[in-house]
């Protein structure tokens, strides 16, 4: 049975598949290396994948544990030293290629707001200063109301009616932002419209738990079924263009595609498959956040200069795309690891040293 001290491996390695994919839709969004199936820009729900893993890996943690203002100050400190020092790190870095540019720098407010993480309020700054950073602006704020989430979410009908709710808001908020046009993308990149996707890993925590102790043979096949049945539905709904459905111009069925990717972190976590859960997956999921933040800055660096190298020789266009792809994502992973080994790992140990003996909550243990 799984507990708090336990890491779950197959999570790590959905993470990376995540992160991989977003870099491949950032390189092919950003640098236009061929025309690609029109299917292929739901990639970036990508991050949504995210986000259920984040709801359902924080239950598996922290459900029953964050029961007094101690524990919770501890969760708040861990989380941030978790987020903040490569998101600071990744900031400077912008504001310094804008000072090395000549380019206009961030105002005091856009600062601020960065810092403090609540750009996510504000329309046309919610997608902050760091490329790829506004969904870490929601992650902060869903961390924030999680002690609330752990409290009161106790059962999976409870989960179920959180969810449907959340839904609701869902809807309601991302009509009639749509419809107020504050800014582009705020519709879909607003706190309420993003809500379900996390309350859908606590459903998938809450189910979770009712098959843990099932015979491994049994959660293997519900987990083989899972990850055919959530890419085939994906598809089905594609081929019929549900997700294109529109009412006054807003893409009312496009959440759907969240909802169906989040029974994978279901799969991943009920069992490892052996093909493609190994020490290289694991340790790229474990360096995942890197990947996912690095990225965008090695397709600038990396991407661009190798693409227009290839061009100017001549190379095909698939040619190109592979090789360009490929060059930025070595260059990302080699990154996101001196990252990881040098920052992140030194900061989230940081508060695990400082309350040793008074029941720090540790990274946990590789199932």
């Amino acid at each position: 049975m799984v507990g708090a001290n336990t890491r779950i491996v197959g999570l790590d390695v959905l993470r990376d598949f995540a992160a991989i994919i977003i870099v491949v839709y950032h390189c092919n969004a950003l640098l236009e290396l061929q025309k690609w199936p029109q299917y292929t820009g739901y990639f970036s729900f990508a991050v949504q994948i995210f986000f259920a893993l984040s709801a359902f890996s924080l239950c598996i943690r922290y459900q029953g544990r964050l029961e007094g203002i101690g524990n919770i100050t501890d969760f708040y400190i861990q989380r941030c030293l978790r987020i903040a020092p490569l998101f600071y790190v990744m900031m400077l870095l912008v504001i310094v290629r804008r000072i090395y540019k000549g380019w206009e720098l961030p105002s005091l407010q856009e600062v601020v707001l960065n810092l403090s993480f609540l750009f996510p309020f504000v329309p046309g700054k919610h997608e902050s200063l760091v490329a790829a950073g506004w969904s870490l602006g929601l992650e902060m704020m869903f961390y924030a109301m999680f002690p609330l989430v752990v409290a009161y979410v106790l059962n999976l009908r409870q989960a179920g009616i959180w969810f449907v709710i959340a839904i609701f808001v869902q809807c309601l908020a991302g009509y009639w932002l749509y419809s107020a046009n504050l800014t582009q993308n705020f519709y879909w990149m607003a706190f309420p419209v993003q809500v379900p996707f996390f309350l859908i890993g606590v459903v998938v925590f809450h189910l979770f738990k009712k098959v843990d102790t099932w015979p491994m043979s049994r959660r293997a096949s519900l987990a083989v079924a899972t990850v055919i049945a959530a890419p085939t539905l994906l598809w089905v709904g594609w081929a019929l263009g549900i997700y294109e459905m529109r009412i006054d111009g807003w893409p009312v069925f496009r959440p759907i595609i969240g909802y169906l990717l989040a029974p994978l972190v279901f799969a991943f976590a009920i069992y490892s498959f052996p093909v493609i859960v190994n020490r290289g997956t694991v340790y790229l999921g474990e360096i995942s956040y890197g990947v996912y933040l690095i990225h965008p800055l090695m397709i600038r660096l990396v991407g661009v200069p190798v693409q227009k190298t290839l061009s100017q020789a001549g190379v095909g266009t698939l040619e190109t795309t592979v090789l360009v792809i490929g060059a930025v994502l070595a260059a990302t992973i080699l990154m996101a690891s001196l990252s990881y080994r040098w920052l992140e790992r030194p900061m989230m140990q940081l508060r695990g040293r400082a309350v040793l003996g008074k029941g720090a909550l540790l990274e946990p243990r590789l199932r």
